[in-house]
C-alpha cells in the first residue's frame, strides 16, 4: 500500500520516514548522551538483526518502544551497541491529514523542532540479557520476529515500519563490517553508530603518502540498488492488446509472477540496469525507461528502485528468451488478466506480491493509467 502525497508523491511501506536523522548531531558525545538518558527518549531493541515486537491483532505486529530507564542496565554493558536513529519532532495543531504524514525535511511549518524525542536502536548481542534477573522481564510482554524477514511486512503502522528499514539496515551492515577490509584490524564505532573506522595508523587506508586512490579507512552504512521494472509491451502490436510481462522464480509461491529485477552492477547507470536485466532475463529489448518509486528494502540493505520499462519498436518485441537459472517462467500479460489478479479472481489462480511491495505498486499503477502510459 502506498500513501500519495501533494503532487501524487508515491511512497511505498518501508518509506514514511517521519525523524530527523540529524546528521549534525552524531558527532556531539555530550549531545547524545544526554539524548540517551532522556526520558522521552525511544529504544528499538533487536537480536540477531531481529526487532522485539508486540501481537497487535491476530496477523499484524507492532513495534515495541522501550524507555531509559528499562534499558539503562543493557546500555551499562561495553558491547551493546546503541545506534541514533534521529528526533521525531512535535507536530503543530494546524497539521491537517494533507500535511500530516510528510517528511521533517519537506514542510519546515507543520513540525516544531523545539519539542523532540530521539530514538535510539539497541543491538543485543549479549545472550545473557534475554535472561538475566535485571533484564529478562524486559521481553514478556513480546518477542524477537521470528520466521521470514518478508514477514516483517506485516508490521502494521508504516512510520513503525520505517524504524525497522533504517535500524535493521544499520545493524546488518555493522554485523557485516567489523574488521576492516584492508588489514583485518577491528574498526571503531563512530557518529553514534552511523560510521566506522579503522584505527590501526599501520593500515594501508591511513597512509596519505601513498596516494589519493587508495580506499578510505572510513566506511559508512551501504545501501544496494535494484532496478524493478514493469515491462510494457509496445501499443502498435496488431490484434494484440497491450501487455506487460512479469516472471516467477523458483522460490515463489505456486502461480505467483512478479516484476523483473536485479542488482546495479558496477559502473552501470540504473536506466541501463533496468534494459540488462529485461534482456538478461527475459531476452526483451527495452529503450525508454521511467522512474515510478523507491522502496527502502531491509534484506538486509537494498534499495529497490522501480521502473516502467517500455518494449523497443522494431526489436522482436513479444518474444521471449527466458533465463531458466535467474526465473522459472516469464508471461505476458494483458490488462483485463492484471486486473483480475488485482482483484484475486484469475482463473488460473495467478497471484502478484503483497500490496506493500514497489512490484504490486508498479503494476497497479499501469493497470490504473494503461490508457495514459
Amino acid at each position: 500500500m502506498t500513501h500519495q502525497h501533494q503532487h501524487s508523491q508515491i511512497v511505498n511501506y518501508f518509506a514514511h520516514s517521519f525523524i530527523d536523522r540529524c546528521s549534525d548531531k552524531r558527532k556531539n558525545l555530550d549531545w547524545i548522551r544526554s539524548q540517551k538518558e532522556s526520558s522521552e527518549s525511544i529504544f528499538v531493541l533487536f537480536h540477531l538483526d531481529k526487532p522485539f515486537v508486540s501481537l497487535a491483532n491476530t496477523s499484524m505486529y507492532s513495534l515495541y518502544k522501550f524507555n531509559y530507564e528499562q534499558i539503562k542496565s543493557i546500555l551499562a554493558h561495553q558491547e551493546t551497541i546503541c545506534i541514533f536513529l534521529g528526533v521525531e519532532y512535535e507536530k503543530n495543531n494546524e497539521t491537517t491529514s494533507e500535511t500530516n504524514n510528510q517528511s521533517p525535511y519537506s514542510n519546515p511549518l507543520i513540525y516544531n523542532r523545539n519539542n523532540f524525542k530521539s530514538w535510539f536502536a539497541i543491538d543485543i548481542v549479549n545472550e545473557s540479557h534475554l535472561t538475566s534477573e535485571s533484564t529478562g522481564s524486559l521481553f514478556k510482554d513480546g518477542t524477537f520476529f521470528e520466521g521470514n524477514f518478508l514477514r516483517l511486512m506485516s508490521i502494521q503502522d508504516y512510520k513503525q515500519a520505517s524504524i525497522i528499514a533504517q535500524a535493521r539496515s544499520i545493524i546488518c551492515w555493522l554485523d557485516r563490517n567489523k574488521y576492516c577490509a584492508s588489514c583485518g584490524h577491528l574498526n571503531e564505532l563512530q557518529d553514534a553508530g552511523c560510521k566506522l573506522a579503522c584505527m590501526n595508523l599501520k593500515c594501508k587506508s591511513n597512509d596519505k603518502s601513498l596516494n589519493k586512490h587508495v580506499p578510505s579507512n572510513i566506511h559508512y552504512p551501504r545501501v544496494d540498488p535494484v532496478a524493478i521494472m514493469l515491462i510494457i509491451s509496445p501499443d502498435n502490436e496488431v490484434n494484440r492488446p497491450r501487455s506487460v510481462l512479469l516472471g516467477r522464480k523458483k522460490q515463489f509461491p505456486k502461480n505467483m509472477f512478479s516484476c523483473l529485477a536485479g542488482f546495479v552492477e558496477a559502473g552501470e547507470s540504473i536506466e541501463e540496469a533496468v534494459r540488462r536485466e529485461s534482456f538478461e532475463e527475459a531476452g526483451v529489448y527495452t529503450d525508454r525507461v521511467v522512474y515510478h518509486s523507491s522502496q527502502p528494502w531491509p534484506f538486509p540493505s537494498t534499495l529497490m528502485i522501480g521502473f516502467l520499462a517500455y518494449v523497443a519498436v522494431g526489436s522482436n518485441q513479444m518474444e521471449l528468451n527466458v533465463d531458466k537459472t535467474e526465473i522459472e517462467e516469464a508471461k505476458w500479460f494483458s490488462l483485463d488478466e492484471i486486473k483480475l489478479i488485482l482483484t484475486n479472481e484469475h482463473p488460473d489462480g495467478i497471484t502478484i506480491p503483497s500490496e506493500r511491495s514497489i512490484a504490486h505498486q508498479l503494476i497497479k499503477h499501469w493497470s490504473n493509467n494503461s490508457d495514459l502510459l
